[in-house]
C-alpha cells in the first residue's frame, strides 16, 4: 500500500540500473539488481 502511494519517478520500477546508489553503499548491497527485482514481485 505505501508503495502505490509513492509518486512515479519514486517507485523502484524507476530504477535505470546506473548503480550509483551501489558505489556509496556501505554494506556493498546490490541495489540497481535488488530493485529490479523487487519490481516483479510487485506487479
Amino acid at each position: 500500500m505505501a508503495i502505490s502511494a509513492l509518486p512515479d519517478d519514486k517507485k523502484p520500477s524507476a530504477c535505470i540500473g546506473c548503480k550509483s546508489c551501489e558505489a556509496v553503499c556501505p554494506q556493498q548491497l546490490k541495489i540497481s539488481e535488488a530493485m529490479k527485482e523487487f519490481s516483479k514481485a510487485l506487479n
